[in-house]
């Protein structure tokens, strides 16, 4: 069955927990935006890479790219306002070692956050920024994606619908693009119509 048929055979008592899950991961994803938007002031090869592909300030803000660092920060913090386990794991943006040790899963990589028409966080894209021949030699994929969840289904989302709606409130036509950065692009160029897809969903 499908992700709506089976709250069909849920109790009242487990449909509730679901609902209180999504809250909480939805708000984890809020705090992990603003907490990888502020980092991307102390990433230096970050700041390369965003002056290297003419990124404007005002456009890293209207996109909310930030950076995730190589600290365990974002997991700290999660720990420190009390969230579940079973919740932080659940996003993708926490993960779990052999030993019980939480850890972030995103290290060292430029991020992207997916937002939903609503305007809401549901996941990340996380471009790597080491050089290709590093990223050949230690077997680095270039981008990591938030896995599929309660909130996040990637045929269900297309990256930047909120703003091409927002900004085409009458739009007939859509251009559908391979990437973030094809869609940053455009829309920093004044072309707003524009969204991608999200890896190999639509």
């Amino acid at each position: 069955p499908s992700k709506d048929t089976r709250d069909l055979y849920l109790s009242q008592d487990e449909l509730l927990q679901k609902e209180q899950s999504k809250k909480n991961m939805y708000e984890i994803n809020k705090i992990a935006g603003r907490f990888f938007y502020d980092n991307i002031q102390k990433s230096k090869i970050a700041q390369e890479y965003i002056q290297k592909r003419s990124i404007e300030p005002a456009t890293v803000r209207k996109f909310g790219i930030g950076f995730a660092l190589d600290d365990n920060g974002l997991t700290k913090l999660l720990v420190s306002r009390n969230f579940l386990e079973e919740d932080m794991l659940a996003t993708g943006l926490v993960g779990k070692n052999d030993y019980g040790k939480l850890y972030d899963k995103f290290k060292n990589r430029l991020m992207f956050p997916i937002f939903d028409i609503r305007g809401k966080v549901v996941a990340f894209g996380g471009r790597c920024l080491e050089s290709a021949e590093v990223m050949k030699a230690q077997r680095i994929p270039k981008y990591v994606d938030s896995p599929e969840n309660l909130i996040y289904t990637k045929g269900r989302h297309l990256y930047a619908l909120n703003l091409a709606r927002k900004a085409n409130e009458k739009m007939k036509k859509i251009l559908v693009v391979e990437g973030y950065m094809d869609v940053i692009s455009l829309h920093q160029a004044g072309i707003s119509n524009v969204v991608a897809s999200l890896g190999i969903a639509l």
